[in-house]
This record gives structure tokens, C-alpha cells and sequence, in this order.
């Protein structure tokens, strides 16, 4: 299990994509900003939100995964503890998707 997480989080494909929904995520959050997109469209949205969310969950957790148990090798670098803590912020009721922010 370790070793398959290590081969996909060091993957070729694997940076870009973790880096294309980051910037996905960012323009949802901006269209969450108009009124009548979120009249319109607000269901889709938080749903994408949710989605993002947990992929950012199972990022962190294969990295997690990919170095156990040498997990200072993950909260060392400050990247994994920035990322990290926003997804653990994006799940305490009082921050939310603004945690993404």
C-alpha cells in the first residue's frame, strides 16, 4: 500500500493535476462572489466545493501514506503542513470552503 501511494503521488500527472484543481477550486470560489451565479447555480458549486475538498483529503493522505512512518517527512515540509492545515480548516464549521480562501 505505501509503495503504490509513493508511485502515485510521484507520478508525472500527479503535481499538475493537484495544481489544476487548486486553480479550479480558485475560480469557484470567485464565482461564488456573484449573486446570480449562486441563485443560479449554488448547488453545483458547494457540491464541486465538497468534491475538491475531499480530493485535497486524499492528497494529504497519500502523502501521508507514501512516508509512514517517517511523517516528519510530510508535516516537514511547510507545503504539506500549509496544505494540510486548510483542508483540516475547511472542516471545522466556523471556516468552511472559505478555509480554501
Amino acid at each position: 500500500m505505501k509503495e503504490r501511494c509513493r508511485e502515485v503521488v510521484e507520478a508525472r500527472w500527479f503535481e499538475p493535476f493537484m495544481i489544476g484543481l487548486i486553480l479550479f477550486n480558485a475560480v469557484l470560489i470567485g464565482l461564488e462572489t456573484s449573486h446570480e451565479i449562486v441563485e443560479q447555480h449554488g448547488r453545483l458549486l458547494h457540491l464541486a466545493n465538497d468534491i475538491i475538498l475531499w480530493v485535497f483529503v486524499v492528497e494529504a493522505a497519500l502523502k501521508i501514506t507514501a512516508v509512514a512512518p517517517r511523517f516528519g517527512l510530510y508535516f516537514g515540509s511547510g507545503w504539506n503542513l500549509f496544505d494540510f492545515t486548510i483542508v483540516v480548516l475547511s472542516f471545522l464549521p466556523a471556516t468552511e470552503e472559505f478555509a480554501l480562501v
